[in-house]
């Protein structure tokens, strides 16, 4: 472990925090499945070897360094939402609300908690967001590889139910593996609705999925995902509008719209976001920002889908 993760850890302790929790979660940007956070307060004479970013370890060593954080660690709590509470209240209040719970379930009561991210599932005088805590704290990289090794748990008895979609391989994340299954055989019963909104158009039209090819917005929702962004809503309405995938970047609010294209023929997915489209996203972005009080590091990218092949166009406007 990197001399730096335990930084925030030791200021902490040297203020008097002796159990300070990390939170962190897994599964924002998935299509199908829940998103699950993980709540860790660690001994800090005992303090797990090798925790790091669950993203940049290997599935086999995130099973490793899951029991030893369980042996290890003075508290292991876990808060878990479902799809169906996805839909109904937006990934970003779900993944807070999963946070919140992993935080009610912990056996000890944290004199400080550090979060991944940017936002706080709480206010409080004793709780404080971290972007990219995960690389930056063990006590954050032992909860998100907790949040990730239970999820992916779950997939793995979801792929028992639904083997049709390959959840044991993508853990419900939008590869193209995985569109094409819906495509094939429509969504099944844990799938995110609000993610797949074009899908769930198609189904209702009765139009055959498979003709109309691989959905953009998932495709793009994919790629961003494997860029290690968060996703934080999608198919976000306002009344100036709508805008596509809303994700952090490493601290960095992205607004991405998303076109595709099957037939170059008039013209190129990206030669579609027009000036008159961009001053409408304007529009919605602005009021996206005034609502959340965001008022710095944004970026506007486009992600143009070509024939299925991802363009992707950062500080596109």
């Amino acid at each position: 472990m990197a001399e730096d993760m335990l930084f925030h850890e030791r200021i902490l302790w040297a203020q008097g925090c002796k159990l300070v929790a990390g939170i962190d979660e897994a599964g924002r940007g998935p299509l199908a499945g829940p998103v699950v956070a993980a709540c860790v307060i660690l001994d800090p004479q005992n303090i797990p070897e090798g925790v790091d970013d669950s993203k940049k370890l290997s599935e086999k060593k995130r099973e490793e360094l899951f029991e030893v954080i369980m042996e290890k660690a003075l508290s292991v709590s876990v808060g878990i939402v479902d799809h169906t509470e996805i839909d109904r209240i937006n990934i970003l209040n779900a993944t807070l609300e999963a946070m919140n719970t992993a935080l009610d379930n912990a056996e000890l009561e944290p004199d400080f908690v550090i979060v991944d991210g940017n936002k706080t599932p709480r206010q409080a005088d004793n709780i404080r967001a971290i972007v990219k805590g995960d690389a930056k704290s063990a006590t954050i990289a032992c909860a998100s590889i907790i949040a990730k090794v239970t999820r992916d748990r779950m997939m793995y008895a979801l792929h028992e139910k639904y083997p049709e979609y390959g959840f044991d391989k993508h853990k419900g994340y939008g590869t193209a593996e995985h569109i094409d299954a819906i495509l094939t055989h429509g969504m099944s019963d844990v799938h995110r609705r609000s993610f797949c909104t074009k899908l769930r158009r198609r189904e209702a039209s009765g139009t055959n999925m498979r003709s109309r090819g691989d959905n953009a917005e998932e495709l793009a929702v994919g790629y961003v995902t494997s860029l290690g962004y968060s996703i934080l809503e999608r198919n976000y309405s306002c009344k100036c509008g709508e805008i596509d995938i809303i994700a952090l970047d490493k601290g960095t609010t992205v607004f991405i719209e998303v076109k595709g294209s099957k037939n170059e023929r008039f013209g190129t997915a990206q030669s579609h976001v027009t000036p008159s489209k961009i001053k409408k996203l304007r529009k919605s972005i602005e009021y996206y920002m005034l609502v959340n009080n965001i008022t710095d590091k944004i970026r506007c990218d486009v992600a143009a889908i070509n024939n299925g092949e991802v363009t992707y166009i950062k500080n596109a406007f």
